[in-house]
């Protein structure tokens, strides 16, 4: 039976250097890339502030579709929803049958309190969740080198730039492969439009219509 996961992308919009992707592809033979619009993002504060405003908006916005484009070029694309992610998320699972759903591990409040909220709905479906920490090292010099998985006991140190190369290179190569075979399996979205602009306009910020 192929291995379904499902990638949540939170703040980590990027297909380069991205371990929570990483992982899901080095454990799985398809991948469902997922970004939920949570609706706690655009509320409003209790000092009267919106917590997304428009520029942030406007941020957010081109960053999810640079990630479409850049998915897209491998055959795929990014499915946005929109709503509560404990909702949304399993919903998903159970449409594609996701075995897994993966996502960068959160270390603030109330991020932290949606990750659980999601654990907690995928638990009831069977779909097992994993969430990816990673950690600043730094050089000898106290300067900051790069992130690298906690689990990684050796991280490659920020003077290996031609062996980091090399694995940047390598990694690229490994998710062209599994993007491109899971497109032609037919279970990657390369068929969905991008809503973001309207799906932004109904949370107020009509300027992005």
């Amino acid at each position: 039976m192929k291995i379904t996961a499902l990638v949540w992308f939170k703040t980590d919009l990027r297909i380069q250097d991205n371990e929570t992707l990483i992982a899901a592809i080095s454990k799985s033979d398809q991948i469902l890339p997922v970004y939920c619009l949570d609706e706690a993002h655009f509320a409003t504060t209790s000092y009267g502030f919106q917590k997304t405003g428009s520029f942030r908006a406007q941020f957010l916005l081109e960053s999810l579709q640079d990630l479409d484009a850049q998915l897209r070029d491998l055959g795929s694309g990014l499915l946005v929803v929109k709503g509560n992610p404990a909702v949304e998320l399993p919903k998903l699972a159970q449409a594609y049958q996701v075995q897994k759903v993966y996502a960068k591990r959160e270390v603030a409040f109330e991020e932290i309190q949606t990750e659980k909220a999601v654990q907690n709905e995928l638990f009831k479906l069977g779909c097992e969740f994993e969430s990816i920490s990673l950690v600043a090292r730094h050089d000898d010099r106290g300067g900051s080198c790069q992130l690298h998985h906690f689990g990684v006991a050796n991280p490659i140190g920020c003077r290996n730039d031609d062996l980091i190369s090399n694995i940047e290179s390598g990694r690229q190569s490994v998710i062209k492969h599994l993007f491109s075979t899971a497109a032609n399996n037919g279970l990657l979205p390369s068929h969905f439009k991008s809503v973001l602009p309207l799906e932004l306009c109904s949370y107020g910020l009509t300027k992005f219509a």
